[in-house]
């Protein structure tokens, strides 16, 4: 993919990299884990819904990167596998 032709499918595909409809599921862990914590500290919470975000799709792509060849086989649509997200 030439760097220099970002548009809005480049975007998607490296969105859907980090699987945003997942992400939502691992939020609502930590507000469940928040809420029965007694915690009331809106930034904290801030915080973590940001670092869980992070690291979360940090992970999931860090494995789509490593399973490429498994994914071209498996799963041919993803970003990686169907190029439109590189390496």
């Amino acid at each position: 993919m030439n760097t220099a032709t970002w548009n809005s499918q480049s975007w998607w595909a490296y969105l859907q990299l980090m699987r945003p409809a997942n992400i939502i599921t691992a939020h609502a862990d930590i507000l469940v884990g928040y809420a029965a914590s007694g915690a009331t500290d809106p930034y904290r919470l801030g915080w973590l819904l940001l670092a869980t975000t992070g690291l979360y799709g940090d992970g999931v792509v860090f494995n789509d990167v490593f399973d490429a060849e498994l994914d071209a086989i498996e799963r041919p649509e993803r970003p990686i596998p169907s190029d439109r997200a590189s390496r």
